[in-house]
């Protein structure tokens, strides 16, 4: 129970706890575009150049360029947020250039995605990008099988 009243005193602090996360650095920012894409980049031309040879080598060099894929669209997700740099420009662009390879396009990505945290779990305005939700009485109307699915 001490444990538990402890985790509940820190919410209440939220907002100090994560101060000292929530400032954007540009140089740890750079290095970690360089640390995500470089690799993805020569991962990616291997997987061309094996591929010549060797169908499955090809694929297994894909499944790491997967993950770095993934890191890249991460990071395009914190600049859709504004969050990777301090300022505005440069999420813009590095935003946009990690979309060139997740081939999502930036602008209207970042823009729907805000919008989805801006109005998720709202009830009476359920939009584009949001996860569904259902009031217990429109849960309870769904069939047997809409209830499996919900």
């Amino acid at each position: 129970m001490r444990g538990e009243q402890n985790i509940i005193n820190d919410l209440k602090n939220w907002k100090e706890l994560i101060k000292p996360y929530a400032t954007p650095e540009v140089k740890l920012a750079r290095k970690e575009v360089w640390k995500t894409v470089l690799p993805f980049g020569l991962l990616f031309i291997a997987a061309a150049i094996v591929y010549e040879f060797q169908f499955w080598g090809a694929l297994g060099i894909c499944f790491f360029a997967g993950l770095f894929l993934t890191r890249i669209f991460i990071i395009q997700h914190d600049c859709g947020h504004q969050s990777f740099f301090p300022d505005r420009t440069k999420n813009d662009r590095t935003g946009f250039l990690m979309s060139l390879m997740t081939c999502i396009p930036y602008k209207y990505w970042a823009r729907s995605h805000n919008h989805h945290h801006a109005h998720q779990g709202q009830l009476d305005t359920r939009t584009i990008g949001d996860v569904t939700l259902l009031t217990v009485r429109e849960y309870n109307e769904l069939s047997n099988w809409g209830k499996i699915k919900y």
